[in-house]
């Protein structure tokens, strides 16, 4: 069972998963794709790593888990951190430099991004017309506070 929520509204679901009893013990990574809730599962330890991709298909539905892909096994490869929407997913290596891999020609690049191993963590940006400070008030351009000026 993973857990998601909406923040803002203060709402939180629980996701039920129909996994294979193999993957429990398993590390699991929650992530975005193609607009859908994907969970890769990976080994925690090991010089090879596979990485099975699920997707759900349908919101909310425990059926609808289905394994996309199977990624590797790769050397090198700690996690996964976060897909990108031209195909690639932006892993940690195992000595904390970023890599990413694609996944039509299935290459691994290394990135010139570095850090301490198993420090990375992404956070996944959508563009909103939404003011974070609530409602959705036009600014005026003299006056960038949000309040109006009443004549």
């Amino acid at each position: 069972m993973e857990v998601i929520g909406d923040l803002p509204r203060e709402l939180f679901l629980e996701i039920l998963l129909r996994l294979p009893a193999e993957s429990l013990m398993r590390c699991k990574s929650l992530l975005v794709w193609n607009d859908c809730i994907a969970l890769v599962i990976y080994p925690e330890r090991g010089i090879e790593k596979s990485f099975e991709i699920f997707v759900m298909k349908e919101y909310g539905v425990k059926e609808s888990w289905t394994n996309v892909l199977t990624i590797g096994p790769l050397t090198r490869v700690e996690r996964p951190l976060v897909f990108r929407k031209n195909d690639e997913i932006l892993m940690e290596g195992s000595h904390g430099q970023m890599m990413s891999y694609n996944l039509r020609n299935k290459e691994v690049k290394d990135l010139p991004i570095y850090g301490v191993p198993k420090s990375f963590s992404t956070l996944v940006y959508v563009n909103s017309l939404v003011s974070v400070k609530g409602g959705n008030q036009m600014l005026d351009q003299r006056d960038n506070t949000g309040e109006s000026d009443e004549w």
